[in-house]
């Protein structure tokens, strides 16, 4: 799991924002930063991409219940 508490935040902020579509937001910025020469930037992103990966297959499905 990532540990770095500013990308756990940022992952968690996206996903209230964007649920399940949070990645091909985050996807969408890094390439973004990528056609801008922002590597950088890039590189943050791609660590929110990650954590993203690992907190939504953490998730149970939506439809799950407990009986």
């Amino acid at each position: 799991m990532t540990s770095d508490p500013e990308i756990l935040r940022a992952a968690h902020r996206l996903i209230g924002k964007h649920g399940e579509e949070a990645v091909g937001h985050a996807k969408k910025w890094a390439k973004e930063c990528r056609e801008d020469g922002d590597e950088e930037g890039r590189g943050v992103w791609l660590l929110i991409i990650k954590a993203l990966d690992e907190l939504l297959s953490e998730a149970p499905p939506e439809d799950s219940s407990i009986h």
